[in-house]
């Protein structure tokens, strides 16, 4: 994992907690729709039974993708992740 200067973490937010509580909602969201995408049916069996394992399909299929706390990192300094705090109106229309 790269290292990011607390300043721009600050820059991102009001404070240093705002931006990491922001990252990990985002971090758990990414992981979240992954899980939703990787489903037990999209997975190929057949490579697992085989006797003779081919190991680029198996690099192929598995391709470690990077982590969500990364990506939710990048999108809070590029700016691309907006959050807000829900006010009083917000909780009253439950």
């Amino acid at each position: 994992m790269k290292l990011i200067k607390r300043s721009h973490l600050e820059d991102s937010a009001d404070n240093i907690y705002e931006a990491i509580m922001a990252a990990g909602k985002r971090a758990r969201q990414i992981n979240y729709q992954r899980k939703q995408l990787m489903q037990p049916e999209d997975l190929d069996t057949n490579l697992l039974y085989e006797e003779e394992i081919d190991r680029e399909a198996l690099k192929r299929e598995f391709i470690d993708p990077p982590k969500p706390t990364v990506l939710a990192i990048d999108e809070l300094l590029d700016s691309k992740l907006n959050f807000h705090y829900k006010t009083d109106a917000t909780n009253k229309k439950r």
